[in-house]
């Protein structure tokens, strides 16, 4: 149906619910595949993660800038590690009254990915089967918010 597409096990660290990552270090080795969702400068620092993901869900924004999770030093980070970035599209569609804020921080996101050169990803990340979108949905909207054509086509499911 879908050319290029595969199905890889791996390993989702939640930093909102794990203490540390000295825990997870031994699994991570193991791992062909790690994915980390919330927000951790930790996370930025740690050689063995690829991809971390729900950075839009901070609580507040500052009184003078967007807290979008992710700023230049977190950037510089990523890159040096070869950490990618993910935009979860069920986390946009489930934020109620606060989808636009969400996906405003993603605006943001991708700028600061694209201008510090962080390898960008978008993914589904559905938590149900009723839940799961047709990838060209999710480039749609990533391309409608700003993600270039060529990140626009790595989409994780």
């Amino acid at each position: 149906l879908y050319q290029g597409f595969s199905v890889s096990a791996g390993l989702l660290i939640d930093s909102t619910k794990a203490k540390s990552l000295v825990s997870y270090r031994q699994l991570m080795r193991k791992a062909g595949f790690v994915a980390a969702r919330g927000f951790s400068s930790q996370l930025f620092e740690e050689k063995g993660i690829n991809l971390i993901f729900g950075l839009e869900e901070q609580k507040k924004d500052f009184s003078t800038f967007r807290n979008s999770g992710l700023n230049q030093v977190l950037c510089s980070l990523a890159r040096k590690n070869h950490i990618a970035v993910g935009i979860s599209f069920s986390e946009i569609a489930d934020a109620g009254s606060r989808q636009t804020e969400i996906i405003a921080r993603a605006i943001q996101n991708i700028m600061l990915c694209q201008k510090y050169g962080v390898a960008l990803y978008a993914a589904s990340f559905a938590k149900s089967l009723e839940m799961m979108r047709n990838p060209m949905d999710i480039k749609s909207l990533m391309l409608a918010i700003g993600m270039g054509q060529q990140n626009a086509t790595h989409l994780f499911l």
